[in-house]
Parts: structure tokens; sequence; C-alpha cells
């Protein structure tokens, strides 16, 4: 039987790190750009300084495209089922949430059309449409990335649970990031906001460069599943991942038959008995 080209099954499993890297990179120049705040004024202020400023179009063109392909890479993990079984739902949730949140970035970057409207008091409908959409989709992505990474905490080898910390904070000071701005008007949180953004370009750039790393315990990236065992018929299961399931089935036939052996020597010797 013909040799399956290793070529092709490479770059079919590294897509979502790719994406990744590249959402990272963006983010973190993009967040970089951000033009500053001041807790001082009215959000209707803020608004209109920020809008004003040279850098927001650039700022939130790079944090638009990065969450979009930080979006990106989470479908196509979950597409290809390369990271761990038990982050299956968590990472379809954190793919659905952290979609949603891309329509906000959109917002949020379009808002620059009301720069003029909010400095002289009138109606900004698409920056205050960012504001509403922001209420909803900060907690909602953030909960949902947190989740995710709680998930991966327990199931990525040791060398990647830093990464998983930092992705739990990143969702969490993300989901409070607007809610403690809007209940709390006169304290200032650009740390938070700038905070979450950084710690999602760390998180997207580490487990991008580093890969998922699974530990040996758990199944590897599904392949138990009829999808995964159809796809390594044809050849275009990573070689490692399918190794490692091999390992794992040879140990649960060992652990069967030590359990097998066990029940017939208890029962031979209550039979003696």
């Amino acid at each position: 039987m013909p040799a399956q080209p290793a070529h092709p099954t490479v770059r079919h499993s590294q897509r979502w790190r790719i994406a990744l890297v590249l959402a990272g990179a963006a983010m973190a120049y993009g967040g970089s750009l951000h033009p500053d705040a001041d807790a001082e004024d009215s959000l209707r202020e803020e608004l209109a300084t920020m809008t004003a400023s040279d850098d927001w179009v650039r700022s939130h063109v790079f944090i638009a495209v990065g969450t979009g392909l930080l979006a990106l890479g989470l479908w196509s993990a979950h597409r290809e089922r390369s990271w761990p079984t038990a982050t299956r739902r968590a990472l379809h949730i954190a793919a659905i949430t952290m979609s949603l949140y891309v329509v906000e970035t959109i917002f949020h970057l379009a808002s620059v059309v009301d720069a003029d409207a909010l400095a002289d008091g009138d109606p900004a409908p698409i920056a205050f449409a960012h504001v509403g959409l922001a209420v909803v989709l900060y907690p909602i992505s953030g909960l949902g990335f947190a989740w995710l990474n709680a998930r991966l905490f327990r199931a990525v080898d040791l060398s990647r649970t830093p990464l998983a910390a930092v992705g739990v904070v990143a969702g969490l000071l993300h989901a409070a990031s607007v809610p403690l701005t809007l209940a709390l008007p006169d304290t200032e949180f650009t740390a938070v906001f700038a905070g979450a953004g950084m710690l999602f370009a760390i998180w997207s750039l580490g487990f991008g460069l580093l890969g998922i790393g699974t530990r040996p315990s758990d199944d590897p990236d599904g392949i138990r599943d009829g999808h995964d065992r159809s796809a390594r018929s044809r050849g275009s299961v990573d070689p490692e991942r399918a190794a490692a399931y091999r390992v794992a089935e040879r140990r649960d036939r060992l652990g069967r038959t030590a359990h097998s052996v066990e029940i017939c020597r208890l029962g031979v010797s209550g039979a003696g008995g």
C-alpha cells in the first residue's frame, strides 16, 4: 500500500495554530495603539475623545482582524477535532461567543463615523449601538473563553497550564470590563480593558506557537469516535495522534486482561475454600 503524503496532513492539522499566531500578533499591535480615555469624563465625552484620535481606526482594524482570526482558529480546532475531547463542548461555545464578539468589534471600529456627533452632543447611533452590543457580548464571550480555559487547564500537559490560566484571567477580565465601566463611571478601568486584550494576545501566541500539548491520559483528540476513525483510515490523522491512540488502546486492553485474571483468581480461590 503506498505511503500517504505527510505534507497535506501537517498543513491541515496546523491551520488553527497559524490563525492563533496571526490573531495574537494583530491584537497585540492593535491594543498598543488604542487611544487613552479619562474616567473623569462622561461616556459620551470619552468616546468623542477616543474616536477623534488618529489611532482609533488603525487600532481597531487590527483588533477586529485579530478577534476574527481568534474565532477562526477556535472554529478550525473544533472542526479538526485537534484539541482534547474534554474541551470539545467548551471549545464549541467559545467559538460561537467569540464569533458574536467579532460583530461588536466591527461596530466598535465603525464608531469613528459618529466622532463629530459625539463631540457636538448629537445622536450617535453607531457609537451607542457598539456600547449596547458590548454590554451583552463582552460578558458572554469572556465567560465562554474563561470556561474553555478552565477545561484546558485540566486537559493540557503541565507546560501549557500557565497559558490556560492566562486564558481564564483574560476571559474574566474581558467579561467584567464593560459592566464595571457602566456600574462605576467615575473609576478608571482602562487597565482592565488593556490587560484583557494583551492576555488574549499572549494566549493566542502561546498556544499557536506551542500547540495544545494534551496529557497522555486524555483520549488523544477524540480519535476514538467514528469521524476520526474514518479520517485515520484515509491517512489524514497526524501520526503522533495515531500513535498516542494506539498506546491508550494497549493500556485499556492490558487493564481489561488484568481485571479478568483477577476475577478468575478470586473464583478459583473461592472454589478451593
